[in-house]
């Protein structure tokens, strides 16, 4: 679900995946990474449509996530 970060009233919901417990957004705030444990995947979410835009296979159960950025 996306929340308002003001009202924390609840906006829309987004299909993120089987237990989504981790998020990250790129600098840009154009998509979204969401460790999606249970289904074993990253879910990309382009978050100017609120659709999904991908998913990336990661191995079992990801948790974890942080952006490094490259020089």
């Amino acid at each position: 679900w996306v929340h308002d970060a003001d009202t924390r009233e609840k906006v829309r919901a987004v299909e993120a995946g089987e237990a989504p417990i981790g998020i990250v957004v790129e600098p840009s705030g154009a998509r979204a990474y969401v460790a999606a444990t249970k289904a074993d995947r990253v879910q990309v979410l382009d978050l100017r449509s609120w659709e999904k835009a991908g998913s990336i296979e990661t191995g079992d159960e990801p948790d974890g996530m942080a952006w490094a950025a490259g020089k």
